[in-house]
């Protein structure tokens, strides 16, 4: 069946889109950002103009945008304009943001200082237990700091180690728990909640989970005590980082990270010359230490 758009229905079909977001496991934070940007794209869909037209107005009005906050709310206007064609409407001008646009050159991505990552886990008190659990997570396990809030207390499997970690888009990946202290910290932290469900992260008293807000500030008044400027983003660069500089295949920590493409990070003290003299030396290393290997094999 064909829809007619006609005034005012724009806005319905957007919260009836948002509303699918939801059911289809979307995190809030990201539905909470769709509905945002979407707000401005609704705005130009009057009863004025043809769709297209309207849309390609919307479009333009972007150009002064940063070019992440501009990828966004296109992102957000394609999925909502081909979900809107999927339910019959006609002639949205969706095809215009289908057309080829020219990819950006990637930048290198720097990894944060390791004394600075180490400065403030340490600033971060002992008994502070969930904060200890929340931030190490994400420094030594690799997760997202959005990734890392929606854990619950069934995703983490101790007699395996692993946790079910649910990424962007809803798509799901298994992270190994290798680091000893965090498998620790995570059996603590469930017996003393005393939760076997339901969010691991959560405000005192509450159940719901911690918003990014609220641990955001948190990470800020760490890094103020530990006297060094560091983004709550840029705690998972430090493990993928480690992990590139240890010799783990680059597939290995895209499928850590659950990051499909686009740049992995560097260690800041890292050059070419340091990461083959290092990879050189762990090839030395474990051809010495080869059992079974005497002097008279060597000659």
């Amino acid at each position: 069946m064909t829809i007619t758009i006609v005034f005012g229905m724009w806005g319905g079909l957007a919260d009836r889109y948002v509303e699918w977001l939801e059911t289809e496991g979307r995190r809030p934070h990201t539905v909470r950002g769709y509905r945002t940007d979407l707000a401005g794209l609704v705005r130009w869909l009057t009863e004025e103009s043809p769709a297209p037209v309207a849309v390609a107005g919307w479009v333009a009005s972007l150009e002064d945008l940063a070019p992440a906050t501009r990828a966004r709310r296109l992102s957000a206007a394609r999925g909502f304009l081909r979900w809107a064609a999927s339910q019959g409407v006609e002639g949205v001008g969706g095809d215009l943001l289908d057309q080829p646009r020219e990819r950006p050159t990637q930048r290198q991505v720097v990894a944060p200082d390791p004394a600075a990552v180490d400065a403030v886990l340490a600033s971060i008190p002992r008994q502070a237990d969930r904060d200890q659990l929340l931030f190490k997570l994400i420094a030594l396990a690799g997760l997202r700091p959005g990734e890392a809030l929606a854990v619950r207390a069934e995703d983490f499997d101790a007699s395996t180690g692993h946790l079910a970690v649910r990424g962007w888009g809803g798509a799901s990946r298994q992270v190994l728990i290798d680091d000893p202290e965090l498998q620790l910290r995570f059996t603590h932290w469930i017996r003393a909640t005393g939760r076997s469900t339901g969010p691991l992260f959560c405000a005192p008293g509450r159940s719901t989970p911690l918003r990014y807000q609220s641990a955001l500030e948190r990470w800020k008044r760490y890094t103020a005590r530990a006297g060094v400027e560091l983004a709550l983003g840029q705690l998972r660069l430090h493990h993928a980082a480690r992990l590139l500089a240890g010799g783990v295949p680059e597939w290995a920590v895209r499928d850590r990270l659950g990051q499909a493409s686009g740049p992995l990070p560097i260690s800041p003290a890292t050059s070419a010359d340091e990461a083959i003299r290092a990879w050189r030396q762990r090839q030395a290393t474990a051809h010495t230490a080869a059992p079974g290997r005497s002097r008279r094999d060597a000659g």
